[in-house]
Formats: C-alpha cells, structure tokens, sequence
C-alpha cells in the first residue's frame, strides 16, 4: 500500500494508537518495538517536505508516525535509547534523503520536551555530533539548531561540541570548514550566549572572573576570536562568515559593536581611502592568477552587502545609547555613501572591464575577467538596495538607484553576450556556473527585495511619488524586481529555523502579497506606447509562478500556515474560517481560468493557466468533503465536459487530474474513469480493428491528440490506484476475520487455561 492511499483521517489513527500506547506499556518485548518500527516507516514513507498536491495527506502520514514515536518515547523508558539511536542514525546516514527534515524537527521534539532523558544518553549524542564535519552544510546547520537546547543546560556537552567545531573549522575539506563556522555562528546567535556581551568584547577573557554571566561573555569573546581567524580562510568560508554575521547583527542588538568593527576592518583593507581616485576600492586584490588558476581572494561584493545591511539595520533602529556603537554606525555609512558616489561616476575601463576581452571560462584569463565582472555586479547589486533603503524614497536616492541599476546592466550585459550566463537569466550574477537553470542567489536581501518590491506597488503617500514614479516608468527595473524575486522564491529553503528563518518567512509573505497584487493587473502596467502584450506578460508570468510556488510551501507546512499566508495576502478574509479563506482563493484563480479558457481578452498562456489549475488543485487538498470542495469539483467537472481546449496536452492533464482527486475527496467513484475511458477508446479506437466503438462523447477535452498525450497515461495511473485500493481492502478483511479467528479461539481456550492455573495459585498461597 502506498504512502497516498493510507486513509487521511490521521485524528481517528492517532487516537487508536494511543489507546495501544498506553495497553501496552507492560509488554514492551511483544508491542513497542513494532510501535518503534511503525512510525519510523510512516516517516520514512514519505517525503519531509512535499510539492504536489498531495502534500496534506503525506504531512499527516509523516506527522502521524513522529506522533507515535513521541509517545512511544515518552511513555516506555526502555525503549528510549532505541528511540534516540535510530533517529540520529538515520540523521547521520541519510541526511539527503527527503525525510530528513522531519527527523531534524522529531528530534527538536523530543529534546525540548524530554531534555533530561537526552542527557541520560549524552554518549549517543556526542557521537552523533563527532560526524558533524562529514555532514553537508544545511544538514549540519539543522543538526546544532536541533541540539541547542542541550548546549544552554550542559556545560560539558557545550565544551565537547566546542571542540567538534574547531576540529571542524580548521579541517581540510571546505566544506567541514563551512560547518564548523556554522556552528560557531549559531552559539553566538544563541539567546544564551548573545544577551551578555557588552562593549569591551576585545579585552581577553581570562580578565573576566568565571560567573555564570561572564562565562557566557568569555564563550563570547573566543567565538570571536575565532571568526576573526576565519578571515584568512577560503573565500566561500568568508562568504558563509559574512552572511552569518549580518543576520546575527539583525537579530541580537548587543553584537552590534563587535559585528560591525570586524567588518570594517575587513573592509579597510579593499577601500580605496584616496577620494582623488574613481574606483572606491582596490579590485585588483580580490582576484588573482596563480599557476595558470584564477582565484578569488576576497568576495569583496559579499563583504560590502553585509556592511550594508549592518547600517540600514542601524537606521531604522531605535538610536542607541552607546556612542562607541553609534560611532561605528557612522563611520560604515560615511563608507558607503563615498562607495555609492563614486561607483556611479566609475565607468566600465575603470574596473578593467572591456567588452572585447576573453570571458572564457576555460582559461586563467577569461576565468578572471567573468570573477571581476561578478564582484562588480553584486557591488552594483548591493549599492542598489543600499540607496532605496537608506534614502527613504526620496527623488535624489530614487535617481541614484537609476544610476546604479544601468551600471549593473552594462556588466550583465556583457556576460550575457559572453555566453557566461543564460540570456534569460536575471540574478545570475553571483557566480560562473551556468548549469543551474535557477541560476545563483541575488546579492538583494529578502528583506530588501520585498521592501523595494512593495514600495513600487502598493506605496501611495504623496511625498514618495515623485521618487518611485521615476523607478515606475523603468520597465527594465521593475521586470529585474520580479524575476529576481521569482528566483528568490525558487531558492527559498525552507528549513527548520531560528529568528532569521522567521523573518525570511516574513520577507516571502510580502512577496507573496507583490505577486498577488501583480495578478491583478492594477500595478506597474505597461506605459502608453508600448505593447502591452509583450510587456505585461512576463510580469503576470513571473507572478502566477511565484505565488504558485509560495503556495506550494505553505501547504507543506499545514492548513494553519497556509491560512495565515492567504489571510496576509487579501485582508478581506481575516474574519473567516480556515476553509472560507482557502476556498475564497480558489474562486479568485477560477476566474482567471475561466477567462482563459473562454479564450476572454486575457494575457494568460496555457502555461500560466496550468499553473493556475495545479494552484487550485494544492488549495483544494486542504479542504474537507463539504459543499466548498462539491464546488470546485463541479467546477472542474464542467469545464471538461463543455470545453475543448485545443488539444493542450498539459492543461489537460491538469484539469483532469484535479477532477479526479477531488472525486476522490469527496466519494471514490469510479463512473468518471469509466466514462473517461470510453471517450478514448472512441477516439482512438479499439485494439481490435473488427470491433465496432459505440460514440462517446462525455468529455470535450478529450480528443485524439490528448488521449495519446496524457488521458491514455491518467487513465493508466487512476487503475491502477483503483486497484491498489481494492488490494488494500482485501487484506483489511482478511486480517479483520483473522482477529476475529483467534478472539473466538481465545475465548475457548481461556476457561480451559484458567482451571489448570486455579490449583497452581492456591498451592502457591498455601506455601
């Protein structure tokens, strides 16, 4: 039986194994250990994370077996380092397989609720963490978030994951490196460890007396330490470091001195103090040729975006009561505003860039041209968001994003007729490999990507038009805006997290509010003059997608979480209920699709509808079978009895699969297969060519290029479910009668058991 057809009513399942949970605690050897076994395969049996439009029923199954197996460890002390064995086990062994995620988040469970148990155990864990170095970097990073709250309680667990880190960090491989730093990076971020530091975090900390509170400052002072150090690591562990350091700093108000000052001196190395001199910063120290090798030394570009979040951080901060922090603040924003000036009077011979010149990435030569170009256009990149950002929306800081913006063009441009990367492709600016059709991150923050984004559309006070009416008009900007939050959401990891997790949570729940306002086609359209169809298009494109993939993430992580996404996207809904709000959105896309495939004067594609549908189809599977989910099923039921939709294959496919799993939500019904079936054998013809096919026409969608398409394959796939249904009934009845086999045999043999054992336990009471 597959993972799909297990029944969704995960309440009722629950309750039945409890109720054993608790039957069996006395008989550990016979019931528990098949407890154990059950909910590790109901979470092995599906994925952690899922994107299709099942997705609620495989989060329940997943759920249902972390449930039993809390019980389990909760309730049967015995069966508490078996537990905790298997699950680290299975961390450490399959940290790619897709079940990871939900094994991060059980054993995140158990070590919050049952904390002292875990140290009973430490062994087990310490052992677990000495693999650490051979885990790849996000599986790392779940793992130490995972184990945080045993470092706050046990000093000796915390000096032992001290020690992993630091072997880690100095290890050969880059990648043990990145997790060690990691490691590093989440202590400091602690709660813990972050509220104590003070000032003068540069004197030793073998000055402090050891109390509970200056440990925690001495544990401080070491981390940074360390991190200093790992400046003169590899790049992409400086690029780790970096981004680390700038999300800390949002986060924990007390680093701010610290974080800051370890930047800019850093950055005091690559700036360019002689203002006489166009080029804000010494580039040709950050890329090296070395035996015939290009090398990046300093990812300058990711050093500056993490000084400039640091300060626009700083910015809309409350004004801080040090002078030492607000002197910091001062001197890395005087730094950027020179940056910014001189960076928009720099032309392209001024970075040594030329048009003419070799960007092969197969030798040492173009290899160090395409580096140069990166590092120039994230610079651009960042300085970008730098001037919205700290400028407020004002007409000269809107005019330097202008500026900036066709400077990063010009850069682009040329690694685009270079071949470096794909031509279609914005965002791609990070680094060389072009193997990734989703290209590498933006150097745009979320945060800021999602503050610029909903400045262009949704901003209506009177002192900030002038400014955003001249970023409007640019086509070229507004279209970058967008697919760059496109890929943003792409590349958005959805991992069990800390604050920073949270807020990328916020910054996608505004982007997702951008792409829901773009659908509507109120926003940022198409100046006079120009083709409306070319132009709005793409923005309505990138905005069904980007939604359709939110969507898609939200309903991963329950109907709880999606509703509070939907709701944050139309106020109107705040007041319903959870499937109001959802089926409130399903109307809203059925408009859309409606008008599409009524061929209505609409810029939606059969790509962009299909999105739509699929949209629709993930929104419905967290609907329960009422008359909201009979609506959506007529719905879809009407559109593929009525329309032909000129033989597109995949939009087919999609409203017809929606059909059917909505059928099946509300009443397994095999009429619909049945009728689907003739249609095609009518269009197709039977196997036998003697055979006669009676007319059937149920179905305008199908037609004889769909049915060898995709209705052939659908049909395919709908049997056979059908009959793993009826498999799975079958051997339903057949262990029902063998219950009800040895319960009458049981009850025969039980008078029998208990006269023999009567004499025995009198005897017993007589001796």
């Amino acid at each position: 039986m597959t993972s799909g057809n297990i029944p969704s009513g995960h309440k009722g399942w629950l309750v039945r194994f409890r109720t054993l949970n608790k039957c069996c605690w006395m008989l550990y050897d016979t019931a528990t250990p098949g407890l154990v076994q059950l909910g590790f395969f109901l979470m092995e049996s599906t994925p952690g994370k899922s994107s299709t439009s099942d997705g609620g029923v495989a989060q329940q199954v997943s759920g249902l077996g972390s449930e039993v197996l809390q019980m389990v460890f909760k309730f049967h002390c015995i069966a508490q380092q078996e537990v905790l064995s298997q699950l680290l086990n299975r961390i450490i062994t399959g940290c790619n397989s897709p079940s990871v995620d939900s094994y991060f988040r059980l054993l995140h469970s158990i070590i919050s609720s049952e904390p002292q148990v875990v140290l009973d155990s430490l062994h087990q864990v310490r052992e677990a963490v000495s693999y650490l170095s051979l885990l790849p970097p996000a599986a790392a990073t779940s793992l130490l978030w995972t184990l945080q709250p045993l470092v706050k309680i046990s000093p000796s667990f915390r000096d032992s994951l001290l020690l992993v880190l630091r072997k880690s960090l100095f290890s050969r491989q880059p990648e043990a490196r990145r997790s060690g730093l990691i490691g590093y990076l989440q202590l400091l971020r602690s709660e813990g460890v972050a509220t104590s530091v003070q000032s003068n975090w540069q004197l030793c900390s073998s000055q402090a007396p050891m109390t509970s509170s200056s440990a925690n400052e001495a544990l401080c002072y070491e981390i940074l330490g360390v991190l200093r150090r790992c400046l003169s690591q590899q790049d992409t562990v400086r690029v780790a470091l970096y981004e680390g350091l700038s999300d800390i700093y949002q986060t924990s108000p007390q680093l701010e001195e610290p974080i800051l000052t370890l930047l800019l001196s850093q950055f005091n190395h690559f700036y360019q103090h002689d203002k006489a001199t166009s080029l804000p910063v010494q580039l040709a120290n950050c890329v090296t040729v070395s035996h015939g090798e290009a090398t990046r030394v300093e990812p300058l570009d990711h050093l500056i975006r993490s000084v400039q979040l640091c300060v626009t951080c700083s910015l809309h901060r409350s004004s801080s009561s040090d002078k030492v922090v607000e002197s910091c603040v001062a001197t890395a924003q005087a730094r950027l505003d020179d940056v910014l000036v001189r960076m928009i009077r720099c032309e392209l011979d001024d970075f040594e860039i030329d048009t003419a010149a070799d960007y092969s990435i197969t030798g040492s030569v173009g290899m160090k041209n395409v580096m140069r170009c990166f590092i120039v256009a994230g610079m651009y990149e960042t300085l970008l968001e730098y001037a919205f950002v700290a400028g407020e929306k004002s007409m000269e800081s809107c005019q330097n994003v202008l500026k900036i913006f066709r400077g990063y063009q010009l850069v682009v441009n040329i690694l685009k007729e270079k071949g470096v990367i794909p031509a279609g492709l914005a965002g791609s600016k990070k680094g060389v490999s072009t193997k990734s059709q989703k290209g590498p991150h933006s150097m745009l923050s979320l945060k800021g990507l999602a503050t610029m984004l909903q400045a262009l559309i949704s901003d209506e006070l009177p002192a900030h038009q002038p400014g955003l009416g001249l970023l409007r008009e640019s086509n070229a900007l507004r279209s970058y805006l967008v697919s760059t939050a496109l890929q943003a959401v792409h590349q958005f990891s959805d991992q069990t997290g800390d604050d920073h997790h949270q807020l990328a949570t916020d910054a996608m729940t505004t982007l997702g509010r951008c792409f829901y306002k773009l659908m509507g086609g109120r926003v940022l359209a198409p100046q006079s003059g120009q083709n409306k169809k070319d132009k709005g298009k793409p923005l309505l494109v990138m905005s069904v997608e980007g939604l359709h993939r939110l969507m898609l993430i939200m309903c991963s992580r329950g109907v709880d979480q999606l509703c509070h996404f939907l709701s944050a996207l139309d106020e109107v809904t705040r007041d319903s209920s959870q499937q109001q709000i959802i089926h409130h959105f399903i109307r809203h896309f059925q408009h859309y699709v409606n008008s599409a495939v009524a061929g209505e004067a609409s810029v939606l594609g059969n790509k962009e509808t299909q999105l739509l549908v699929n949209l629709i189809a993930s929104l419905s599977a967290q609907l329960d079978p009422s008359q909201l989910l009979d609506q959506v099923h007529g719905w879809v039921k009407t559109i593929c009895v009525e329309w032909n939709l000129e033989n597109d294959v995949n939009l087919t496919k999609a409203l017809l699969s929606l059909m059917f799993t909505t059928s099946s939500q509300l009443s397994p019904d095999l009429t619909l297969l049945r009728h689907l079936s003739e249609d095609v054998q009518y269009q197709l013809g039977d196997i036998e060519e003697d055979i006669q096919v009676a007319e059937s026409k149920h179905f305008s969608v199908v037609t004889p290029r769909t049915s060898e398409g995709c209705v052939l394959s659908l049909i395919y796939q709908q049997t056979e479910q059908a009959l793993e249904i009826v498999d799975w009934l079958i051997d339903h009845l057949k262990a029902e009668h063998s219950v009800h086999s040895l319960t009458a045999a049981a009850a025969g043999v039980w008078p029998i058991l208990t006269n023999q054992m009567s004499p025995l336990s009198i005897h017993r009471s007589d001796d």
